[in-house]
C-alpha cells in the first residue's frame, strides 16, 4: 500500500531540497516512496539512497532510487553523502539514530535537513541536531510543521553522550534479556521497534502461557524483536516464521534469530501478506493497535478475520491483548469460540481453534 500524498513536513523538506545544487547523492532515512520519488524527480543526477522502513513502501520504479535492504547497516560511505532528509515522527530515539547517522556518512560541507509536525517531536530533533553536528542556518515553520537546514561543518565536534548510545550511534544495537526455561535469552533491538527497551508485561503474560505442540510450524505475526517466535522454536516447534510490516523490527528480528540458533524465518509483510498462503498450526501475536497517537484496530482485525486462511485443522490462534480492547468479539464471530488462557487486570491472553 502506497500513499502518492507528500506529508505537509516533506513538502517542506521538498521546497528547501529543491533550492541546492550540484547534489550528487541524497540519504533518506524513513519516509514514503513518494517522497524518495520526488527528491529523485527534483534531483535527476543524484542517487537517492533511502532507508524505507514500512515494508509496505518499498517498492519504486525510478532508476535514481537505491532501496537498502538492511536498515540496520551504514547504506553509504563514510563522509560519501551530499544531503541528509529526515522527517521526524515522534520517536526521538529513532530520530537521534538517523542524525548520528547523518554525522557518519554526510560529507564536510554538506547539508541535513530535517523537519517534522510540532507534535511529532521536531522542535526535539532540531535541539538533537543542532547539539550533534551544527546551528541550523535556516529555521521555518509552516502549516503546524518546522524544518531546518543545518551545514554540515569541515570538522565535526565530539558527539554527545546520547549520540554513542548503543542503538543510537550507527551499527549498534541496544539489547535486553527475557528469561526462558531457567536461561537468560538476550534480544538485541532498534529505536522504532515495539517495546525496545524491556519485554512489555502482555508478551510475557502471552509467554508465560503459550503451549508449543511438538514438531508445529508456528508463525508470529507483527513480530517485533522476535521473542514470541524465537522462544517457541525453543520450545519445541519444527519451523518458525517472524513477520512484521515495520523492517526495523525485521532486522531485529533477523539478528536474534542468528544469536537464539533455531529454526526461525523472518519475512516482511503486512498481516499475512509475506507468508502467502502458508499454513501453521499455531499462529500467536501481540498485536499493535496504535498507529503514531492514532488508536488503529485495522492490523487486529485483519489478523483475526483472516487467520483460518492459515491455520491448518485444528490449529490454533493466541493473541494477548489489552483488556479494553473486543478481540473476544471478533475472534468468537470468526472461530465460534474463545477461550481466555490468561487475564490481569492489563491484559488478556485468547485463543481460539480452527
Amino acid at each position: 500500500m502506497q500513499d502518492d500524498t507528500l506529508t505537509p513536513a516533506q513538502d517542506l523538506l521538498a521546497d528547501l531540497a529543491a533550492d541546492l545544487d550540484d547534489v550528487q547523492s541524497i540519504l533518506v532515512p524513513g519516509g514514503s516512496a513518494a517522497f524518495a520519488e520526488e527528491l529523485a524527480m527534483l534531483h535527476p543526477q543524484a542517487t537517492i539512497h533511502w532507508l524505507p522502513v514500512d515494508a509496505r513502501q518499498r517498492s519504486t520504479p525510478t532508476s535514481n532510487i537505491v532501496a537498502h535492504n538492511n536498515i540496520a547497516e551504514p547504506p553509504c560511505p563514510d563522509g560519501s553523502i551530499d544531503v541528509v532528509v529526515l522527517e521526524a515522527t515522534g520517536d526521538r530515539d529513532l530520530a537521534r539514530r538517523w542524525i548520528a547517522l547523518a554525522r557518519k556518512v554526510a560529507r564536510p560541507h554538506g547539508v541535513l535537513l530535517v523537519a517534522g509536525a510540532n507534535d511529532a517531536g521536531i522542535r526535539s530533533a532540531i535541539a538533537d541536531a543542532r547539539d550533534a553536528i551544527a546551528p541550523p542556518v535556516v529555521e521555518d515553520y509552516r502549516r503546524r510543521n518546522r524544518v531546518a537546514h543545518i551545514a554540515i561543518p569541515p570538522v565535526l565536534a565530539e558527539p554527545p553522550a546520547w549520540a554513542r548510545q548503543p542503538g543510537i550511534a550507527p551499527e549498534t544495537w541496544s539489547s535486553f534479556t527475557v528469561e526462558e526455561g531457567g536461561d537468560e535469552l538476550a534480544f538485541d533491538t532498534l529505536p522504532g521497534v515495539f517495546s525496545a527497551e524491556r519485554l512489555d508485561a502482555g508478551t510475557r503474560l502471552l509467554l508465560d502461557n503459550l503451549e508449543v505442540p511438538p514438531g508445529a510450524r508456528v508463525l508470529d505475526v507483527g513480530c517485533g524483536a522476535g521473542v514470541i517466535g524465537v522462544v517457541a522454536g525453543r520450545r519445541g516447534a519444527a519451523s518458525v516464521t517472524l513477520s512484521d510490516v515495520n523492517l526495523l523490527a525485521v532486522a531485529a528480528a533477523r539478528q536474534n534469530a542468528h544469536l537464539a540458533g533455531v529454526p526461525v524465518d523472518v519475512v516482511p509483510g503486512d498481516v499475512y501478506s509475506g507468508v502467502a498462503d502458508r499454513k501453521f498450526d499455531l499462529i500467536a501475536s501481540n498485536p499493535p493497535f496504535h498507529q503514531g497517537k492514532l488508536v488503529d484496530y485495522d492490523m487486529p482485525q485483519r489478523l483475526i478475520a483472516e487467520a483460518g486462511e492459515h491455520l491448518q485443522p485444528g490449529g490454533h490462534l493466541i493473541i494477548v491483548a489489552n483488556t479494553f480492547l473486543p478481540y473476544d468479539r471478533l475472534m468468537r464471530e470468526r472461530f465460534g469460540q474463545v477461550e481466555v488462557v490468561a487475564a490481569t487486570r492489563q491484559f488478556r491472553v485468547l485463543a481460539a481453534r480452527q
